[in-house]
């Protein structure tokens, strides 16, 4: 071989000279001129061959741009940018790190040019350059996380870009929100990220706060100590050691969470608990080694027990996923596992652990809002403001009371995040290497008061939202009135608040916030006019959706999508179909990306759902209603519509809203009287009667406060509404503010049928009580139906001759049960439907006693007594007291103070029956005895019994009720209703207090003595008002019409079997009123006193036969236009017609 050539070949440079050279090459050319020197750079870069320089040369590539950026103009840097970027597309897989310092670089330089469509341009290159995601890989035979490292450094250069200038950069933080939403974020412990969570906050994000706060709500590391240390370092080792590290999963995830902590452990942790459940071992390949995995046993001494724990606890407390476990109560758990006798104590406490390992972790990486407490009180340690008065707001059950301590906190947390004056960070970190798994790893803790302020704000606007929606979701909108509206004023005011603290601001939502507070100042402002406001509401929120959501992400929601594609958008975003057209998938992509957003911003989804409901009510209501209707409903206040008797409600505490009887009621009530548990439905429900029962949903709403106010008697009785075992029958009573004694409806023993009736029997042991109670119910029901009492008095009088009882108390079971059915017959006869179902019964039963406000008889009362028709009147529901449960209960009316006398002693004085209810007392249906000894003898009643002498202890407890009204609260002399079920103090029960009314010195008459009179003497009865009287009998109203148009000068005397308010009309015609049965307390004789009339009632020897115009008294027969006289105050009654004189006394 020629030994020239073999030189000259040997001189000729090899690959690596060649390598060489290009590597000196661009310093050559480029030593003056740097752009000519990337321009080479670039040139190798694209150069096959010389991928072994490449990484240098963008090395290279970065120290030369910002000479290049300082010395070019903004026209030739563009190029130049272009240019930059192609290359950098071409090596990106290659060489990720290097490329993102280039961009960190170039994009440092161009902000300082401040040139708009250079940095513009920047911008757009660098976002369509992409993003590196994480790319999470399973752990490898390292037991390391296999991850993309280039991951993390695309987020650091991002941020840093960004914090350059946070206002002029929205849209590369926009698009870094975009792509760790859509491809997900992974960042560990070690990698401290906290400290590039401060350097954000430190930048001048004032004017982005809240897109700055949508892209680090996305950063699991709002934590201040550094791997697994404190409680949850504890945790993980004790259920390790439990097995002494047998269990070969256990072990792995301890190890893992000591040495590469990070968020991927809570859905290991998640799949270990459902493994454990399921059997799955699949389930676990992803976060295991190959030779831990091939290790894991799907049954034995570690499996067994603790699958049939988790399958017992996930049944037991009816969770369906792993991820509830967060919100286990720990306490609550044990009990559990304290009842599993058939699992070892072993088992029972690592199920115990494995929760608590799971919920730490949770609380670690989630902004979980369990233990708050705990999270304040840390905050307070490291210098966050004292939250003392938030926690002691967090222990309230008011909503209102709780939401604005969090605002309020939340308000100062983000002057601190907000703060012009830079904040340092505190680092206490060590570093080590574990010999076991030979990782590094690090652990301690990092602290600074921007960081922590930001993390403590996400746990609690967390709280703050559920609260929110908690607000929305509990919020009465099933009808909007004025009253709804003033609470929704102080709704919205709360919503705009919030959103301010997150750094949204419309002007358009502050307008219409006031234009509303100024509306309720109008009282006649339109029913339309609050719609256009409430659609201001609506459009205010659209607007700051898309100011604040739409528009930012817009543009890089399309370009990002369509570079990630549906292989690399997280499942999430895909629900649904799995092959659809790009445009499709990116259309469904960004929707489900733009609500996550939306749903995460303090308060404005719950704002949003708030006014659409509110808007959808109100249009509705303008459908269905008419503009009477429509402003009567706008000033009908729901909340005031029932009143409890046994909790004052200051809205309703008056004579007004609770009509007399019950306004009484509540005062009793709250001074410690015994008074049957009940609610009072108010004449704010009356005024609005028409429009809330033909109105669906404020039916329904008023139905449903009903409900509420049953269940609440149903927890003070222990009874139950409707149920056969210890049923729970009710009155229902009118209770107007002006008293109108008997002239309206009253019902007792609703909710009452057959079945319940067996159920009273069953629990009783009396029959002939549960069926009175059903005769009774029925009866009212009849009557509220303008059946006329003497249908019923007729089938009773038919009964009681057939059966000949003298007393309907002496009926046999099956008797009584016959009169029953004869009553429900009779209704049905005529048309009167009687429905079985309580809560039915109920409705219809308080309606029926509202609707006869307007009867007949109330009417003429109210004509009479110059009454208005427009007071109108509550209704009063209380649980049953059974007066006929047996001879040792009853019923009566007692008068504080002798009503013949005006003295201002306490003597007690009134009524009673036994084995009666109250409204045989009130209603003079029922012959009476006299409440005291002093009364009995004072009336000459000597063969009778008296409530003193029979029941001692129950007429000491009312003398120490009267005591107690009289002397010690000062009310005026009273006239109190009772019952009583036994004959023991717990047995009285006070059903309704009123002013007696006083008498005063009158001119009276009375009869003129003489020896003829005294033959005629027929009978007495109890003397109620007037004097001496004689007149003609009459027994209806057409006789009173006949005789007082016949005889003119003549008084006419109505004679009555009983003595009952529906005889209105004939009271008020007649001069005087006599009948057989009835007490001074009955409401006719307090009707005939207020009219002053003459009346004698309880006569109970006199037979009267309505029907015939005639009765018998004294063994004397008197028809129609036979002459009576009567005594109205001593009750004595003659045949015949005789002188009368006129002296002074008190009446």
């Amino acid at each position: 071989m020629n030994v020239d050539l073999v030189k000259r070949l040997s001189e000729f440079p090899d690959f690596k000279d060649i390598v060489d050279d290009y590597r000196k090459l661009p310093g050559l050319l480029g030593r003056d001129n740097p752009y000519l020197k990337v321009l080479v750079l670039y040139k190798i870069m694209e150069t096959g061959g010389l991928e072994s320089i490449h990484e240098e040369a963008f090395r290279e590539v970065d120290r030369t741009l910002g000479q290049i950026i300082r010395k070019e103009s903004p026209d030739a840097l563009i190029s130049f940018v272009t240019r930059t970027f192609d290359v950098l597309k071409q090596s990106k897989k290659l060489y990720p790190l290097s490329g993102l310092s280039c961009v960190q670089t170039i994009g440092r330089e161009l902000f300082k040019t401040g040139s708009p469509p250079l940095i513009n341009h920047f911008l757009d290159s660098a976002i369509s350059l992409g993003f590196e995601l994480p790319h999470v890989g399973g752990v490898s035979e390292e037991w390391q996380v296999q991850f993309n490292p280039a991951h993390l450094r695309n987020i650091r250069v991002w941020l840093d870009l960004v914090e350059q200038d946070p206002k002029r950069n929205t849209r590369l933080l926009s698009a870094l929100l975009v792509n760790l939403s859509l491809g997900g974020v992974h960042v560990q412990d070690t990698d401290l990220f906290q400290k590039d969570v401060s350097r954000l906050l430190n930048s001048p994000i004032q004017q982005v706060y809240s897109l700055g706060k949508q892209l680090a709500k996305l950063f699991p590391v709002y934590f201040n100590e550094i791997g697994a240390e404190g409680l949850l370092r504890d945790v993980s080792t004790e259920i390790d050691e439990l097995c002494h590290r047998k269990d070969r999963v256990i072990h792995f995830i301890r190890k893992q969470s000591h040495v590469e902590s990070n968020p991927l452990l809570l859905d290991f942790i998640q799949q270990i608990i459902r493994f454990w459940r399921t059997g799955d071992r699949a389930l676990l390949q992803p976060f295991l080694p190959e030779e831990v995995f091939q290790q894991v046993a799907e049954s034995g001494p570690y499996f067994d027990d603790i699958q049939k724990i988790f399958q017992l606890l996930f049944k037991e407390n009816k969770v369906a996923d792993e991820k509830e476990l967060v919100e286990l109560d720990i306490a609550r758990v044990e009990t559990q596992l304290a009842k599993m006798s058939q699992v070892s104590a072993r088992e029972k406490k690592r199920a115990l652990l494995i929760i608590r390992f799971h919920q730490l972790l949770a609380q670690k990486y989630q902004l979980s809002v369990r233990e708050i407490g705990s999270h304040l009180e840390r905050g307070k340690r490291i210098g966050m403001p004292s939250p003392d008065s938030l926690i002691k707001a967090l222990e309230e059950t008011d909503i209102y009371t709780r939401l604005d301590a969090i605002l309020s906190y939340l308000q100062g947390l983000k002057d601190i995040i907000l703060s012009e004056q830079e904040s340092i960070g505190l680092e206490n970190i060590y570093h080590k290497r574990h010999i076991a798994a030979n990782i590094p790893s690090m652990y301690g803790s990092y602290h600074e008061p921007k960081f922590d302020a930001l993390g403590l704000s996400f746990r609690l606007e967390n709280l703050a939202n559920t609260l929110f929606e908690e607000l929305v979701a509990t919020m009465n909108l099933r009808i909007i009135t004025r009253a709804t509206i003033v609470q929704i004023s102080k709704d919205l005011a709360f919503f705009v608040r919030a959103l301010e603290i997150d750094g949204i601001t419309s002007k358009r939502l502050n307008k219409h916030l006031e234009l509303l507070s100024q509306a309720m100042k109008i009282r006649r402002f339109s029913y339309s006019q609050y719609i256009d406001i409430f659609k201001g509401f609506s459009e205010a929120i659209k607007e700051i959706i898309s100011r604040y959501y739409y528009n930012p992400h817009q543009d890089n929601l399309q370009r990002i999508i369509g570079q990630l594609g549906p292989d690399q958008v997280l499942a999430k975003y895909q629900r649904g179909k799995k092959k659809q057209p790009q445009a499709a998938f990116i259309s469904k992509v960004s929707e489900t990306f733009l609500r996550n957003l939306v749903a995460g911003t303090l308060g404005l989804q719950s704002l949003d759902t708030f006014v659409s409901r509110i808007l959808n009510t109100l249009n509705i209501q303008k459908e269905e209603l008419s503009s009477s209707h429509l402003d009567l409903l706008m000033s009908y206040d729901p909340h005031q519509a029932i009143s409890p008797i046994h909790e004052l409600n200051p809205a309703t505490h008056d004579l007004i809203h609770l009509g007399n009887k019950g306004y009484n009621l509540v005062l009793l009530a709250d001074q410690g009287i015994p008074v049957p548990p009940g609610f009072i439905v108010t004449t704010e429900f009356f005024r609005c009667q028409q429009v809330c029962s033909d109105y669906c949903a404020s039916n329904e709403d008023f139905l449903h406060r009903v409900n509420e106010q049953k269940t609440y008697l149903e927890a003070a009785t222990g009874a139950i509404f409707g149920s056969p075992s210890r049923p729970l029958l009710l009155s229902v009573r009118s209770g107007a503010a002006i008293s109108m004694p008997g002239m309206m409806i009253t019902f007792l023993n609703v909710g009452i049928n057959e079945e319940i009736v067996e159920g009273l029997i069953q629990e009783t042991g009396e029959p002939w009580f549960a069926w009175d109670c059903y005769r009774r119910f029925l009866q009212s029901w009849g009557m509220s139906f303008d059946i006329e009492r003497d249908v019923f008095d007729a089938i009773m009088h038919a009964y009681k001759a057939r059966y000949h009882r003298m007393l309907k108390r002496e009926f046999s079971t099956e008797e009584i049960s016959e009169v029953v059915m004869a009553y429900r017959q009779t209704l049905e006869e005529r048309g009167v439907s009687v429905p079985d179902n309580p809560d039915e019964q109920l409705q219809i039963a308080i309606f029926q006693v509202m609707r006869s406000w307007y009867s007949q008889k109330a009417r003429k009362y109210r004509e009479i007594m110059g009454i208005s028709d427009n007071w109108g009147t509550a209704v009063t529901v209380q649980a049953m007291i059974y007066g006929n449960l047996d001879t040792d209960s009853g019923s009566g009316v007692a008068f504080t103070h002798n009503p013949t006398r005006t003295d201002d002693r306490i003597s007690l004085w009134g009524d009673f029956t036994l084995g009666n209810q109250g409204e045989d007392v009130v209603g003079g249906l029922v012959q009476t005895l006299p409440l005291s000894e002093e009364q009995r003898r004072e009336n000459g009643r000597k063969d009778e019994i008296s409530f003193e002498s029979q029941f001692p202890q129950l007429f000491a407890r009312l003398n120490e009720i009267a005591e107690q009204l009289i002397y010690e609260q000062g009310w005026g002399p009273q006239e109190i209703e009772f019952t009583f079920q036994s004959d023991t103090e717990e047995g009285l029960f006070i059903l309704q207090s009123m002013d007696m009314t006083l008498r005063a010195r009158r001119s009276y008459s009375v009869f003129a003595p003489s020896l003829e009179q005294d033959k005629a003497y027929l009978g007495n009865g109890i003397g109620v008002s007037g004097g001496a009287l004689s007149g003609r009998a009459v027994f209806n109203l057409e006789e009173i019409e006949h005789y007082g148009h016949q005889h003119p000068s003549d008084s006419l005397i109505l004679i009555r079997s009983d003595t009952v308010p529906d005889d209105i009309t004939e009271i008020s015609a007649a001069d005087a009123i006599l009948s057989a049965r009835g007490g001074a307390t009955s409401h006719a004789a307090i009707v005939a006193y207020q009219l002053e009339k003459t009346c004698v009632v309880g006569c109970a020897e006199l037979q009267v036969w309505e029907s015939e115009s005639r009765c018998r008294l004294g063994g004397h027969e008197i028809r129609a236009g036979d002459f009576l006289s009567i005594d109205g105050r001593g009750g004595a009654i003659y045949h015949g017609r005789y002188d009368i004189k006129t002296v002074e006394m008190w009446q």
